[in-house]
């Protein structure tokens, strides 16, 4: 019989409206960069003269989600989630900005080629910190509670139809100043990308998370330790008391969940 005097699941799950709408914003902020460069596309037609960039930016993207996505199963359980949320939100927020400081530096005389170079970096920088900060939200809500992954998708969904009309609009006003439009575009998404990060940062103090996310920290980092430990005796082992590795079997798991 169940105990009367525990609580319910959903009292223990059901997120507060402080982190229902920092999980929208974190989940609308993570999609903007990919977004941006895609929505993009007629201002790196007028300024590169050609449309490669729609050819090479998903050829890069995939490529670095998929090895980030690696890397983020591998060794994300090491870093807590205020590393892989704001640090990588953080970052993207600032090389979202590198398109209009590469426009500036070629009006000041930067060569083309490198430009498209400096902005393919730019790309390759979004498309790994999209990778980590999106599967450590997923997990991050996971946590939290009933409601922060439907708000988290929900983030996701709203974005694309505003990042599509932001640069409509941008572009109806600017009309016949390309590089203007992008400007305003490109500010509006970077702004949109640090306000997510405060809104994480006022979620995370939320009563309703708060010991969720402490007991997890003090878990993650018991298991670290007892990873590491764990290490530290196989190395002490002589070498035929050792089992055998099984390099390609991992590989082959980890390359099926990021590719998945």
């Amino acid at each position: 019989m169940a105990d009367a005097s525990a609580p319910s699941m959903a009292e223990t799950t059901t997120i507060s409206s402080t982190v229902y709408w920092a999980m929208l914003s974190l989940g609308a902020a993570n999609l903007l960069p990919w977004l941006s460069f895609l929505t993009l596309a007629d201002y790196f037609l007028d300024i590169y003269g050609d449309n490669s960039m729609e050819f090479y930016f998903p050829a890069v993207s995939t490529t670095v989600l998929v090895g980030a996505a690696t890397l983020n199963l591998l060794y994300g359980q090491a870093l807590s989630f205020d590393v892989r949320v704001r640090v990588p939100t953080f970052v993207m927020a600032a090389s979202l900005l590198a398109v209009p400081l590469v426009d500036l530096a070629m009006r000041a005389g930067l060569a083309s080629r490198f430009g498209f170079a400096i902005t393919l970096v730019s790309v390759l920088v979004n498309a790994f910190c999209s990778a980590v900060a999106q599967s450590s939200l997923y997990g991050l809500a996971a946590l939290f509670g009933d409601g922060a992954t439907q708000a988290l998708q929900s983030g996701q969904g709203v974005m694309g139809v505003v990042s599509v009309l932001l640069r409509v609009v941008s572009n109806v006003v600017l009309a016949g100043r390309p590089s203007t439009s992008m400007f305003a575009f490109c500010s509006c998404g970077s702004a949109l990308l640090a306000g997510s990060v405060a809104a994480y940062a006022r979620a995370v103090c939320d009563d309703s998370v708060a010991a969720r996310l402490a007991a997890y920290e003090r878990r993650r980092l018991s298991a670290t330790a007892t990873a590491t430990a764990g290490a530290l005796d196989q190395m002490l082992l002589p070498a035929e008391g050792r089992p055998a590795p099984s390099r390609w079997l991992s590989a082959s798991e980890v390359w099926l969940q990021a590719l998945s």
